[in-house]
């Protein structure tokens, strides 16, 4: 929070460009904070992104006004008394170095404060998919020690952690987190087939959460009690008794003893990802009650396509006739066995099905849509426009040095000494004033101030006889209004 404060300074003491840039930054973080605190609410979380997503634009825009910050100290604060906006300004950088403070202690130690062991280590049993067919991996606990990002989980019965504390959601393809599982998508569509699985367990409903977590291809559920198991977890999360006093009344869920800083539950009933069913059978196409969200005959379904790549496709030989099933949602599947496309079919009214007539080499894939390479290329077209109008300002400043090199304006060190033809000159601003004015950095009254004071000090030099104390003078007050004016561009 000590950056808010850093970043409020330009709003204090900035002026013209500066104070410009700096209130279009806050608008931006403010509406990126607002956006945040609308999905935290609950309202729009259809249409809005993860909240991790919105608050993007609102760092962005607090990293542009702190830097802002910065160039109103130097720039602006000089030309005011001293007075209140000083003070500010030494707030504003003693926020700073507090914000900078818990990164830098936790640098020293090299570890930046991660744990010297993760999950990886104790839950190395979990496989890689590549035997027994994809499964996912169920992950459940305090969101501060889930080791990926999740989605809250709305159950009044086993949600209460404590204050502060949110009891999140998140899976897995096949073991432990990747890089790519890092950032969560939306938690309305299939993804909500799990809390309401959930919700269920927990109210009382079902003493067989395995068979209603079959169909999403759930082998492992995994609650964490800690960041990290022991001993390299430093402190306790709130631990989740009520959770796991639910996860041990069920019949098809066996506890795992791995590590005192995770319960592992194994899933008798689950299915493979990609399951070879008996021909015929008859998969319910979602519905509210417990039969429609499941089927006894994924539980004793057979892996298939096993030769897979990550997400988008399945190769593999087909044994034999029978419906395969697909725990994946979207409707963009497809599967062909040897080279004949075979009919696509929804079940549980968000996976997919195929009936297939005979055995033969199969491949299963996604036809991703068209509108993601549409966005795509608008990212790169956005990229672009920015380089390019990058470049064209770069442009412009060489085009403003060149028009001051061939004015014959000549900027130099305020301590060097500076030879001056006199000659005549038209009245009014010079070249390199008229090119301040017209980017609004200096006002034509600044100049017509400084210009006649600059008549007045000289008449009144050449009245004086020269001597050495006298020119010392003059020479010092040239160099002050230097300063100003370099500090003005």
């Amino acid at each position: 929070w000590f950056l808010l404060v850093t970043a409020l300074l330009p709003l204090l003491i900035g002026r013209r460009w500066r104070l410009t840039w700096a209130v279009r930054g806050w608008v931006l973080a403010v509406v990126g904070f607002g956006l945040a605190w609308v999905f935290g609410q609950g309202w729009l979380t259809s249409v809005l992104p993860a909240p991790s997503m919105l608050l993007v634009p609102a760092a962005i825009g607090i990293a542009l006004a702190a830097g802002l910050g910065m160039a109103a100290f130097e720039i602006d604060l000089p030309d005011y008394r001293f007075g209140w906006r000083q003070i500010v300004s030494l707030f504003a950088a003693l926020a700073f170095i507090g914000a900078l403070g818990p990164a830098l202690l936790s640098s020293f130690s090299g570890r930046w404060d991660l744990p010297r062991g993760d999950f990886n280590r104790s839950l190395s049993f979990l496989g890689d998919g590549e035997t027994d067919g994809a499964y996912r991996v169920l992950w459940l606990g305090d969101a501060s020690a889930l080791p990926l990002e999740g989605w809250i989980l709305d159950a009044p019965a086993v949600d209460n952690l404590g204050p502060n504390r949110t009891l999140a959601f998140a899976t897995t393809v096949a073991g432990t987190p990747t890089i790519s599982e890092q950032w969560p998508g939306s938690d309305s569509g299939a993804t909500s087939n799990l809390a309401r699985a959930l919700q269920t367990a927990s109210d009382g409903g079902t003493a067989r959460l395995g068979a209603l977590l079959s169909p999403m291809a759930v082998r492992y559920v995994v609650v964490t009690v800690a960041p990290a198991p022991d001993p390299y977890a430093r402190s306790r999360a709130s631990v989740p008794a009520d959770l796991l006093s639910v996860l041990d009344a069920q019949l098809d869920l066996a506890s795992i003893t791995v590590n005192p800083g995770v319960r592992v539950y194994r899933n008798s009933a689950w299915a493979p990802g990609v399951a070879l069913l008996p021909s015929g059978s008859n998969l319910p196409d979602g519905g509210s009650s417990l039969a429609d969200r499941t089927n006894r005959a994924l539980q004793k379904s057979k892996a298939v396509l096993t030769d897979s790549a990550p997400f988008a496709e399945a190769k593999g030989d087909l044994p034999g006739a029978g419906e395969v099933y697909v725990a994946s949602a979207g409707d963009q599947w497809s599967l062909k066995v040897n080279g004949k496309s075979l009919t696509r079919s929804s079940a549980f009214g968000w996976s997919n099905s195929f009936a297939a007539e005979s055995g033969g080499a199969a491949t299963l894939s996604f036809q991703t849509p068209a509108t993601r390479w549409l966005l795509l290329v608008g990212q790169a077209f956005l990229w672009i426009l920015v380089i390019v109008y990058l470049l064209r300002v770069r442009v412009r400043e060489d085009e403003r040095t060149d028009l001051l090199k061939v004015e014959g304006v000549q900027v130099v060190d305020a301590a060097s000494e500076v030879s001056v033809t006199q000659t005549e000159r038209p009245e009014g601003p010079d070249a390199l004033d008229r090119i301040l004015i017209d980017t609004g950095i200096i006002d034509v009254l600044d100049v017509v101030a400084l210009q006649e004071s600059s008549s007045i000090d000289a008449a009144g030099v050449a009245q004086v006889p020269e001597t050495s104390a006298s020119s010392d003078v003059v020479e010092e007050d040239v160099r002050q209004r230097r300063g100003r004016r370099r500090r003005s561009k």
